[in-house]
């Protein structure tokens, strides 16, 4: 089998590999990409042309001679052409964004354009090769310049590769050493075997098998890096924009889903026909650089015309020797609805919808300039809302600031600033306001709290507050001095009306116990006379029997927190019913500590159901860490809960009650007090 028969068969080889290995490429409208489907079809024709010109010399007394010389003179011309495309491919990929890479195309060309016209001037002179009907093919005295132009761009190649090559991409730089040492490799065989001319195109068909699986491979993990980023990508829209025109070029899917438009309508409008702020995205376009530029949140609008906010992200670059802007706009409805809250809540009172004290500071600090002259303050306290949190709750405390918010702001005018500075202080500023408008404002607030007071009696509200008033009338006055006067102005106000209401809270609390309870007057009555017996028989001090007695009315006063189906329940409480009847105490304890005239028993009431032996309950006190008052009626308490019916059974006797104090006495009860209260009080043996 001869070099030609050999050259014939490797070269139907390497055309269905190829043909196999290129069935699935894709092909992308780049520059770079076109060049190399160029290449890879001129190889597969240049492998036809070839197989074609040996069987047309092989058989070359069958062949008519004008057409044999018209193939090997096409296979000529177009043979340094696989040399000249792989040269124009490395332009595009290293000089691709340059404005003037037709001109290095045209300089690459140029020994090309040299070579054509020796080839068609061979066929009058056989400067390179001669066919004949007797001898075939044969050289001319020039057959070696058909080497040098594929050599010209060989050498190219290993040069621009050698001084480029930190600028490719790793298999790039693989391919461009390996392409031309290959090539002139089999130039070299070629010359000493003359009949092997497919040198050069086996080697541009295996450097092209291996680029096409090479692509294979990047395909691939593009795939698979799509997949990965879908989501993201798939979020945002995406178009190519004109920088010139602003003509919008392309867009992707999620681009039509954003703004409500079909591919085709979008690609026919401008960039500023999605804007709601035309003018501002005329003035970013001229902007925009080379470097991602983050453009500041901006305002488009959809087909239907509503308006959403988007972040923009764009960059320049050159395509088609044109300026084009890449722009990713990503809507950002939702975190701008985000951001809006936080920045409400930075101003804002969470629980009364009021400003908050940052807030109030800001506008104190920017309205006190001249024009805004005269500025008042009003200062306000909340009368009586801890009474209100100990005795019926925080969350009946929160009700009563929300009321009194909501009363602040139907008295004040719009333009003023209402704000809630602390948990029962509020600030009003009023700017462009006399004395005579703030006192006004004042009266109607006073005026409104009473009507609501009025309004919601049944329900036990308690709404008042104490407000301070000064008015800022000259340029050289300080404002902190300002607020300090309308504090100090609240603070004697609040003194005057703090007594007096909560000593009205504590009357209206027993009230509501009274009609709650039926028991619990009854209680009280029969308590109150047992106390005085039970004093006057331990010898203690009038003042102590007084203050026994008003124990004996309030020990109970902290069930005004408790549910009335609590307190009312006949079956045995639960470990949780019982852990939250026994705040009561606690409860009542704070009612009365905020009240200056209940003070003096508020510990007592805080400890009236401890036991001697420290089993009692809130702080386990043991024997007589007990206050005084405490063991006393602890035990009138007990006494006169067991002769009396309870929800949950039938009265003791006195005989058993008796025994049961008996029984109790050194671990429940004082042993000394229980048997003064027996001997003394109920005319009972105590052996």
């Amino acid at each position: 089998m001869n070099w030609i028969i050999v050259t014939e068969y490797i070269s139907l080889l390497f055309v269905f590999i190829m043909l196999f290995f290129s069935r699935e490429i894709k092909t992308e409208r780049t520059l770079k990409t076109r060049l190399f489907r160029l290449f890879h079809w001129f190889v597969f024709f240049e492998i036809i042309l070839s197989i074609i010109s040996i069987v047309f010399i092989e058989n070359f007394r069958l062949v008519p001679g004008i057409l044999n010389s018209a193939i090997q003179m096409l296979y000529f011309v177009a043979s340094p052409l696989l040399s000249l495309l792989f040269v124009f491919y490395l332009i595009a990929v290293i000089w691709e964004d340059r404005s003037n890479i037709q001109e290095f195309f045209r300089i690459a060309a140029i020994p090309y354009y040299l070579f054509v016209p020796l080839v068609i001037i061979n066929a009058f002179t056989g400067l390179l090769y001669k066919i004949d009907a007797v001898s075939g093919f044969s050289y001319g005295p020039g057959f070696l310049l058909t080497y040098m132009v594929p050599a010209i761009y060989l050498l190219s190649i290993l040069f621009v590769a050698f001084y480029r090559h930190k600028e490719m991409d790793p298999f790039l730089r693989k391919v461009m050493f390996f392409f031309p040492i290959l090539s002139i490799l089999l130039l070299g065989v070629q010359v000493v075997f003359p009949e092997v001319i497919l040198s050069s195109t086996t080697a541009a068909a295996a450097l092209l098998i291996m680029f096409l699986n090479h692509q294979k491979e990047q395909e691939t993990l593009i795939l698979q890096s799509e997949s990965k980023y879908k989501n993201l990508l798939d979020s945002d829209a995406l178009f190519l924009i004109d920088k010139d025109t602003g003509t919008i070029l392309d867009a992707n899917l999620s681009a039509c889903t954003m703004y409500g438009y079909t591919h085709d309508e979008l690609i026919h409008l401008k960039n500023v026909d999605m804007s709601a702020e035309p003018e501002k995205t005329k003035q970013a376009s001229l902007e925009i650089g080379a470097q991602n530029t983050l453009i500041p949140i901006r305002y488009h609008k959809r087909k239907d015309g509503t308006v959403f906010p988007v972040e923009i992200t764009a960059s320049l670059f050159v395509q088609n020797q044109r300026e084009v802007i890449l722009v990713s706009n990503r809507n950002i409805t939702e975190r701008e609805k985000v951001e809006t809250k936080i920045k409400y809540l930075s101003f804002h009172d969470f629980l009364t919808g009021l400003y908050n004290r940052s807030f109030f500071e800001e506008e104190v600090a920017r309205l006190s300039v001249d024009r805004q002259l005269p500025i008042s303050i009003i200062m306000g306290d909340i009368n009586g809302l801890k009474l209100i949190n100990d005795s019926f709750g925080h969350e009946n405390g929160g009700k009563l600031i929300i009321k009194i918010a909501n009363i602040l702001k139907k008295c004040c005018r719009e333009e003023n600033i209402i704000a809630r500075v602390g948990g029962d202080e509020f600030c009003i500023l009023l700017p462009q306001s006399n004395h005579e408008t703030v006192q006004r404002i004042c009266n109607d607030i006073y005026k409104e709290c009473k009507e609501q007071e009025k309004a919601h009696e049944e329900e036990l509200q308690f709404i008042s507050i104490s407000l301070g008033a000064t008015t800022r009338t000259s340029a050289h006055e300080s404002m902190e001095i300002i607020m300090k006067e309308a504090e100090a102005a609240m603070y004697k106000h609040k003194l005057l009306e703090t007594k007096s209401l909560r000593s009205s809270i504590v009357s209206s609390i027993m009230s509501t116990l009274r009609e709650r309870y039926i028991e619990t007057e009854e209680h009280s009555q029969r308590m109150q006379v047992l106390c005085q017996r039970i004093g006057h028989a331990l010898g203690i001090s009038n003042a102590m029997i007084d203050d026994l007695k008003l124990l004996a009315v309030l020990h109970d006063i902290g069930k005004i927190a408790i549910s009335d189906a609590l307190i009312n329940k006949k079956d045995k409480l639960s470990d949780e019913e019982w852990k939250e009847m026994s705040r009561h105490c606690e409860i009542g304890f704070h009612i009365t500590q905020s009240t200056l005239e209940f003070q003096n028993i508020s510990e007592n009431i805080l400890s009236h159901h401890e036991k001697w032996d420290g089993s009692g309950y809130p702080n386990q006190l043991k024997g007589e860490e007990i206050p005084l008052l405490s063991r006393i009626i602890s035990i009138v308490d007990a006494y006169d809960a067991m002769t009396n019916n309870r929800p949950y059974r039938n009265a003791f006797s006195e005989n058993e009650a008796v025994s049961e104090i008996k029984k109790c006495a050194g671990t429940q009860f004082d042993p000394k007090i229980a048997k003064v209260f027996v001997e003394r009080v109920l005319g009972e043996k105590w052996n």
